[in-house]
């Protein structure tokens, strides 16, 4: 567990996306990539959520840092989001090479990242700093 900054109960939920500098997401090619903004909610492009694929999110900041650690881009950005419609419930996940086709293949062998959620729709709250610290809910 990491390391917590506030004891204070808190009521709402936070969450948290990894996206690119450009606003887009980073874990995402081809068709599939979506553009983030703190102005509007961003969904899913339709012929992914026909398929019952929606943004990923984390569901904290410590499973978003230690993703963000192991295998996004040095240039990727953790943000706290707003997200409605949240599932706990995730399809397979896919290959990203089949998502820059346009496809869905599903990846036998390969398990979602730790804390992973999806939600029907995200908007950008604000900019998580290099070195901020998971807070914690009691």
């Amino acid at each position: 567990m990491g390391v917590c900054e506030s004891s204070a109960m808190s009521l709402e939920m936070s969450y948290y996306k990894i996206i690119g500098k450009d606003g887009k997401s980073s874990q995402t090619k081809g068709n599939a990539k979506i553009g983030y903004s703190t102005e509007h909610w961003t969904e899913a492009p339709e012929w992914l959520s026909n398929k019952g694929y929606y943004p990923t999110i984390f569901s904290n900041l410590e499973n978003a840092q230690d993703f963000q650690a192991g295998y996004a881009y040095q240039a990727d950005q953790i943000w706290e989001v707003e997200a409605e419609m949240v599932m706990t419930s995730l399809p397979p996940i896919c290959s990203l090479e089949s998502l820059k086709e346009g496809n869905l293949i599903q990846q036998k062998y390969w398990t979602w990242p730790k804390g992973t959620l999806m939600a029907k729709k995200v908007r950008l709250v604000r900019i998580i700093e290099n070195n901020e610290k998971p807070k914690c809910l009691f």
